[in-house]
């Protein structure tokens, strides 16, 4: 059993563990309980927190850290983990025999669920409970079991195992002591699952069951025990527990307490395996029983209905008398009576009501309902949607003669009964951190392989592709007897052929999960199985206007009857967060597929129709931004995004171009929004290939709005032939399309000019003075972006500020975001933190606002680095407390950044802000470690042309380095910075003067660091000539000079200066040349 949620806060006053063990490794680090990144640094954390305040030798560290062998220097390697560990555990403390946690044994969670165990013992029952409840709170999932095959995470598990045997043990006799006899047998059979041979366990259940009443059970207990003994080693129980068993002998057996004279607590099923995953759903339902007399659990075939219902009964059947009725079996809703009747005993006599006979009942049904009127009991009716509604004629019956009575029903569909409470029982959720999903997967999987193993991301995404649905993890999980992880992620792509069980306990629909959707499939009606098939390709969900527009293309389609159908039948569900949307599960769609492919020509007319919907959409969507409604724009191909890119590959593939030429610009508009580029660059080539055909039937401005983003994205992110020939199409089509507005029109002419040529600038001049708002502020913003690049800051900034007025007064939020963003940019590389920090705040916030998560989350990274590098670290690093450490850079919305080169961009200005941090503290090892990890998220996630950003976080890696005397880390980050900006098509070489300013400083400084004393001199004294970006604090370029003069003395720095070029385009001239110099080796 795992903890609550709220395990961090135990018992007030206590305060809060520092460091867990009780699942995932962790560490707190100010408000957070995070995870650490590294197998090495959680054993090492792991390892040391195991015996708190005490030094663990280097020796053991290397063993355990390195069980196959040491490193070559592993002192040196030890120290290294450690001083990486100190970033988010500074308690790490360093001493002759070795290192060890400055923390107390109350500081950890393993070691406070031991002191919480031993004070319980001594306390009174109900004290002893809200201890023991507190301490089991610390669990949140599987101790030891992020740490690999080491001996540590053998450890930690034993560790944590033993210390919940003794909670149980407490827990049970304290649950027995205050009368909770029902929590006190779960916890016990609980226990004794875990090892049915251990004879403490065995005891402890026999004394629960005794002290409930349930004697005989707790002899048979005792049998159980003495069998498996017998079998296992051939031994007898102990002689504890046989004097134990001989007093339950001469006991004196009470009645077992059956409320209901003469019914049997019937039908009730005790699990092989653990219910994962849905204690708040049992509990969801449990008090929905307490208010209301029938309760019906509904939802898809395998989400786990049944288990759920019969789980619910057990805990019950301490309370009341509780009877299960298997409905599946029955081919005729005639049978519910008789089904119903037979598992209850009764047969055609008179019905006893205590002494007093009531005389002969003839209907089968009045004899059911006087029956069960006179007594408590709780009814659970199993699989009722293909009975449905003779289920429901009689449970109104039943509820109607008594208040006695509680049903609980399970269906595919509600039973339509006045006092139903319906409990849609949602998938289990999907983390790869640890959730009911991945959990269940991993249990089952261990089961019949144990030495599986485990790869989180991926069963996540296999989860995920699975619909969290219980019975399709189970049997997916069970291929890992013979198929690896990604074997099966893999081959779930044919998830009716994969998915299919060997074991004969399950029911034979459940089998296969084919034939749990075809269970469905035969209880629905001619329009509702149209409807299935029709909608089954929206990947996204439909609204009732898609869902209308798509399937009801036939006289007497009633489409809107038929979503309602499928809806009460479990296979579309309903999300009203974003208006009405019908989601169908992939399970369900996949089933749906199959049915659609068998008629081609009802499958060539969803195509038709989807496609035509998409084009709507589409057209609708820009429409807005013609209009000048660009705040709308993003929601609205957002909310379809998924189902317009499913058609555009449909549309693709069959060459439907005047149909791709209208959902590309959709697309690319949201894709641009987003930071996705490299969507938009692979759509744009694939797109080149069809530029010799007429989009016809499309509008002017779509068309050219489609060639505007192909020329503008391949222009940066594709190969010079491929820029060239999407300009040529882009003049094309300008000519061609001579309806093009006049504000699409000016920005695609400025993509037909160089960026340095004389053309731009005089259209630009001229653009700027337009009386057309759009255009005006178009041509500020580029030309601000150009006045940057050149080093006219003071320039750019003017445009920008002016830029921004602009789009306020227009309210475009996308406008403002661009220009504040870029007014963050200009403060930050001038030292102007504060504002800069400011600036990228308030661009974040348009960004969220527009649905641009991955942007806005990206641009508060980029504010965090602004306060850092303001000295306000804490509040820089408060921004980040919602990113992880490691690889899992993550906001409490989603994983940040679905394009893989924002996501290293994020995760390295994460690092490099935190390095920064660190070096103002004091801990200068673990700031240049930081810098380096950022370094290697440049050089391993962008493209050989190097991005600018990537470049200039290297220069910032290689200035901290410098500046602390570690310049010789670095050798191989110079060297990369410059391949990457001698590369024939670097952004850098073509102008690009802060950036290049950031290269010459870096590149400089380590030069002189390095003892050469010619180029070194030159190269930084050219930097201050070009505005050299100064975001980072480690790339204040007087802190070069300053060092420069330390090492070189100030004349030979001040003669560099005064020899520097004068003009930046001779600066930038004089870098790039020396740069490019092949006598400059490195």
């Amino acid at each position: 059993m795992t903890g609550r949620d709220d395990a961090n806060d135990v018992r007030p006053g206590i305060g809060q563990p520092v460091v867990g063990l009780l699942g995932d490794v962790r560490i707190r680090v100010g408000t957070q309980f995070s995870g650490v990144p590294g197998l090495r640094a959680r054993t090492l954390l792991a390892l040391l927190a195991m015996t708190p305040g005490k030094f663990v030798s280097v020796s053991t560290i290397i063993d355990e850290l390195w069980p196959d062998g040491g490193p070559e220097s592993p002192k040196s390697a030890v120290q290294t983990q450690v001083s990486r560990l100190r970033s988010v555990a500074p308690m790490i403390e360093t001493g002759p025999a070795g290192y060890r946690l400055s923390l107390d044994s109350n500081d950890v969670d393993l070691w406070r669920a031991q002191l919480l165990a031993a004070s319980a013992s001594s306390l009174e029952p109900a004290q002893a409970l809200d201890t023991v409840a507190d301490a089991v709170a610390l669990w949140r999932g599987e101790p030891g079991g992020d740490l690999g095959d080491s001996t540590v995470a053998a450890d930690v598990a034993k560790a944590a195992a033993d210390i919940r045997d003794t909670l149980d043990s407490i827990a049970v006799a304290a649950s027995s002591d205050v009368g909770d006899h029902a929590s006190a047998i779960e916890i016990a059979r609980r226990r004794w699952h875990r090892d049915r041979a251990d004879e403490t366990a065995a005891s402890s259940m026999m004394s629960a069951l005794h002290a409930a009443g349930r004697t005989a059970d707790a002899i048979a207990v005792f049998a159980e025990l003495r069998e498996l003994l017998a079998d296992r080693w051939g031994i007898d129980p102990s002689p504890v527990v046989a004097a134990l068993h001989a007093d339950l002998l001469g006991a004196t057996v009470p009645v077992e307490p059956v409320a209901l004279s003469g019914y049997p607590v019937v039908g009730v099923r005790h699990a092989s395996t653990e219910l994962v995953g849905r204690t708040d759903d049992i509990a969801a339902v449990e008090s929905l029983l307490s208010r209301a007399r029938l309760v019906t659990v509904t939802g898809p075939g395998g989400s786990g209905k049944t288990r759920l219902a019969h789980e619910i009964g057990r805990r019950a059947t301490q309370r009341v008398p509780v009877v299960v009725v298997e409905l599946a079996p029955l081919r005729s809703g005639d049978d519910v009576v008789a089904a119903i009747s037979g598992t209850l005993g009764l047969n055609e006599a008179d019905v006893v009501m205590g002494s007093l006979p009531i005389g002969p009942v003839h209907s089968a049904r009045d004899r059911l309902r006087d029956a069960l009127a006179s007594r408590p009991l709780l009814m659970i009716l199993d699989n009722c949607e293909h009975v449905s509604t003779d289920v429901a004629g009689v449970v109104d019956e039943v509820i109607g003669a008594s208040d006695l009575v509680r049903i609980l029903t399970t269906s595919r569909t509600p039973l339509g009964v006045a006092a139903e409470s319906i409990y849609p029982l949602p998938p289990l959720v999907v983390d790869a951190g640890g959730s009911p999903a991945t959990d269940l997967f991993i249990a089952r999987a261990r089961a019949v392989r144990p030495t599986v193993v485990i790869d989180p991301d991926r069963i996540a995404r296999l989860c995920t592709r699975l619909d969290g649905l219980p019975l399709a993890i189970e049997l997916a999980a069970a291929r890992a007897r013979s198929m690896s992880i990604e074997e099966i992620d893999n081959a779930v792509a044919d998830r009716f052929s994969l998915l299919r069980s060997k074991d004969r306990t399950r029911p034979e629909r459940h089998r296969t999960l084919h034939a749990v959707i075809d269970w469905s499939w035969q209880l629905l009606d001619d329009g509702q199985r149209r409807a299935l098939r029709r909608l089954c390709r929206f990947p996204a969900g439909i609204t009732s206007h898609a869902a209308r527009a798509v399937a009801e293309f036939e006289p007497g389609d009633r489409i809107d009857d038929a979503v309602d159908g499928l809806v009460e039948h479990s296979l579309l569900t309903v999300d009203e967060s974003d208006g009405m949307r019908f989601h169908m599960l992939e399970t369900v769609r996949e089933f749906g597929e199959e049915h659609l492919a068998r008629d081609p020509a009802e499958r060539d007319a969803v195509t038709d129709a989807m496609v035509a919907w998409a084009s709507s959409v589409a057209r609708q969507a820009l429409e807005l931004h013609r209009n000048g409604n660009r705040n709308a724009v993003v929601p609205a191909i957002d909310a379809e995004h998924d189902n317009l890119l499913a058609v555009l590959r449909i549309a693709a593939v069959e060459q439907r171009w005047s149909d791709v030429f209208t959902i590309f610009p959709a697309l690319a508009y949201l894709w641009s929004v987003r930071g996705a580029h490299s969507e938009v660059v692979n759509w744009s080539v694939r797109l080149l290939d069809a530029t010799d055909v007429d989009p016809r039937g499309v509008p002017d401005d779509i068309v050219v709005f489609a060639y505007v983003f192909m020329a503008s994205h391949l222009g940066y992110g594709g190969s010079p032939r491929q820029a060239a020939r999407a300009r040529t199409a882009l003049r094309r089509v300008l000519r061609a399309r001579p309806g093009t507005s006049p504000a699409l029109r000016f920005p695609a002419m400025l993509l037909l000019h160089r960026a340095d040529g004389t053309g731009l600038a005089r259209v630009l001049a001229e653009a700027v003075r337009s009386a057309d708002p759009e255009i005006r502020g178009t041509a500020l913003m580029l030309r601000g972006s150009l006045r940057e690049n050149r080093g006219d800051l003071y320039g750019a900034e003017r445009d920008l500020r002016a830029a921004a007025s602009i789009s306020h007064d227009a309210d475009d939020l996308w406008g403002m975001a661009q220009a504040a963003q870029s007014l963050g940019s200009i403060h930050g590389q001038t030292g102007r933190h504060e504002q800069a920090a400011e600036f990228y705040l308030h661009g974040a916030q348009l960004l969220w606002r527009l649905h641009a998560y991955e942007e806005s989350v990206q641009t508060r990274t980029f504010a965090a680095a602004s306060l850092v590098a303001a000295d306000r670290v804490g509040d820089g690093l408060a921004l980040l407390s919602d990113f992880g450490h490691g690889d899992r850079i993550t906001t409490g919305l989603a994983v940040v950044a679905s394009d893989e080169a924002m996501r290293h961009q994020t995760r390295a200005t994460v690092f490099g802000t935190r390095a920064e941090a660190m070096l103002r503290g004091g801990d200068v090892s673990t700031g240049l470690a930081l810098y380096r990890d950022a370094a290697e998220q440049c050089r391993s996630g962008w493209d050989d042309i190097g991005d600018p950003y990537a470049v200039m976080l290297a220069c910032a890696c290689v200035d901290a380095h410098v500046l602390h005397g570690d310049h010789g880390r670095v050798e191989d980050l110079v060297r990369w910075i410059r391949t990457r900006v001698c590369a024939p098509r670097s952004a850098l070489a073509r102008g690009d003067l802060p950036q290049l300013g950031a290269v010459a400083c870096a590149v400089g400084s380590y030069l002189i660091a390095c003892g050469r004393s010619h180029e070194g001199p030159i190269l930084l004294a050219a930097a201050t000539s070009v505005a050299a970006r100064q975001d980072f604090p480690s790339m204040t370029i007087d802190l070069h000079l300053g060092l420069a003069r330390r090492v070189l003395g100030i004349d030979a720095v001040e003669t560099a200066l005064l020899r520097r070029p004068r003009t930046r385009a001779a600066a930038a001239e004089l870098i790039l040349a020396a740069l490019t110099d092949q006598a400059l080796r490195m």
